[in-house]
């Protein structure tokens, strides 16, 4: 079973990242229905993560690293500092900054360039390097179901907060603004900010996210992180309490598949509600 990643204190942040709240006894996860699929987390016991170059948000995950803080004298010292140490894997002499620093100030468009560099090989290292498990409180999103199940035709899993897994489970951010990030500071020791802030146009989901990485991932990571090496995470026992249905899918097919690998989970199905736009679940 995956185990929280222990990591230093966390730097101080111009973004927060909340944990998944104490009083939260469930988190659901919806899903398009492949019988394979199903039948393989119910057998194996796992599940799949994301990877962040499939997500349907064309901001998500993809941090642009602000240039317009350059033009500060201090931000600049620190941010070629930390170039060069990804270069060199030592900490530069305080000679070499200083030239550095006044080529910079003389060809500004350099660090500029180096620094939009940056932002595109960040997204590469997370698709690389990271995965997420998206969750949210919410089972009867008709807007949910539409989107990430099939058009109602897909699941919604329900899980059990109370684990070694879903406790890692981390709220995402919603901005109305993008935040002002700073490659030195975010990919160095606050990395997972990326990946759970999103525009305040996705609210109504109210997502959580448990967020993994492999082992050989660079960058500091908050104590909320998990490992995996292959994209999935092995489900604590009983973690997983319900199969919920969505109201255009096959449920006769689903609940056979669920009886097969386990029996003893129940099965929920989701219905119109009557003369109302609302979804319920029986």
């Amino acid at each position: 079973m995956p185990d929280c990643i222990e990591t230093a204190p966390r730097a101080t942040s111009s973004v927060p990242v909340h944990p998944c709240d104490s009083n939260l006894d469930r988190l659901y996860h919806y899903e398009h229905f492949h019988p394979e699929y199903l039948a393989s987390l119910l057998r194996d016991q796992r599940i799949r993560c994301s990877n962040p170059a499939r997500l349907n948000d064309p901001w998500d995950c993809r941090p642009w690293f602000d240039t317009k803080c350059l033009s500060s004298a201090t931000v600049r010292k620190e941010v070629i500092a930390w170039f060069l140490m990804l270069d060199l894997g030592v900490q530069a002499a305080e000679a070499d900054l200083e030239n550095l620093e006044r080529a910079a100030e003389r060809n500004p468009e350099i660090l500029e360039r180096v620094t939009n560099n940056a932002s595109r090989n960040a997204f590469q290292m997370f698709v690389a390097d990271w995965c997420i498990y998206c969750l949210t409180p919410r089972p009867s999103s008709t807007l949910m179901w539409s989107h990430y199940a099939d058009n109602h035709r897909g699941l919604c899993l329900e899980f059990a907060t109370d684990n070694e897994l879903f406790r890692c489970a981390q709220r995402v951010v919603y901005l109305s603004d993008y935040p002002v990030w700073q490659p030195h500071t975010l990919l160095a020791t606050r990395i997972e900010e990326a990946l759970l802030t999103k525009s305040d146009d996705w609210h109504y989901e109210e997502e959580y996210r448990v967020v993994a990485r492999r082992s050989a991932a660079g960058g500091r990571a908050g104590d909320r992180v998990l490992i995996s090496e292959d994209g999935y995470l092995a489900i604590p026992a009983g973690a997983l309490k319900s199969v919920v249905v969505g109201c255009e899918a096959n449920y006769d097919l689903v609940l056979a598949i669920v009886k097969h690998y386990a029996p003893d989970l129940p099965v929920r199905r989701v219905v119109r509600a009557p003369n109302q736009y609302r979804l319920a679940i029986d």
